[in-house]
């Protein structure tokens, strides 16, 4: 029997994906579809500008949001997702910050430096199947940095 909370790789991240954008509506993952799904949003006027920077960016994010006026796009929330576990007798993911890789990191401030908005979310898995979600302002002292795996996070910002 596998085990989500104890499971290395991706697998918890794409679950904790997955639970946040069925329950934030508009918000879309990447890691789901390819950027060639913006061009279906015919029904939307993006500017280049930001349809050219979810483009090139597309694998370095992990859930996006458009805001909307009419049918214009007016400005993007870039979601940096982290999914957690809680542990009763050791709280929160045993107490540590998440990590993030430094080319994440570097990407979440040129996103802001652009004007992008940028929210770091924490899916909170419990025991009971229950969990949490937190969304808060991006802070760099909110992650430790960690480059274990430099497959992750080639932002081309």
């Amino acid at each position: 029997m596998y085990n989500l909370r104890k499971i290395r790789g991706t697998l918890k991240g794409s679950v904790g994906e997955a639970i946040f954008i069925s329950i934030k509506n508009h918000t879309h993952a990447t890691k789901f579809d390819s950027y060639e799904w913006l061009n279906k949003l015919n029904h939307l006027e993006i500017p280049k500008k930001i349809l050219n920077f979810l483009k090139a960016n597309w694998a370095t994010i992990d859930v996006f949001e458009f805001i909307v006026q009419g049918n214009f796009v007016t400005n993007l929330i870039l979601y940096e997702i982290k999914t957690l576990n809680n542990y009763s007798s050791k709280g929160i993911n045993f107490g540590r910050k998440p990590v993030i890789t430094q080319n994440s990191l570097n990407f979440y401030l040129a996103a802001l430096n652009h004007g992008y908005i940028v929210k770091s979310v924490y899916v909170i898995l419990y025991d009971n199947w229950e969990f949490d979600i937190n969304v808060n302002d991006f802070l760099p002292r909110n992650f430790n940095v960690w480059d274990g795996n430099p497959k992750y996070s080639k932002a081309a910002i």
